[in-house]
């Protein structure tokens, strides 16, 4: 129980052992001090032909099929 008398972790169904609420409890502990994983935040590669600095698209009509 807490200081203000609430239980914090409360067996709804059956009769756990002290062993079993002692396994319970540490795997809780360890579960909330391990550090969240973060996402990878690596840019996302673009294509060559999204890249502006390349120069101008080529104008319309300029790709032929063979004749």
């Amino acid at each position: 129980m807490t200081p203000d008398g609430h239980d914090r972790i409360r067996v709804l169904h059956g009769n756990p052992s002290n062993e079993d609420l002692a396994v319970l409890l540490v795997v809780l502990h360890a579960t909330a001090q391990r550090p969240t994983a973060t996402p990878d935040r690596s840019p996302t590669p673009k294509a060559d032909w999204a890249d502006r600095r390349q120069g101008p698209n080529p104008p319309a009509g300029s790709w032929r099929t063979a004749p």
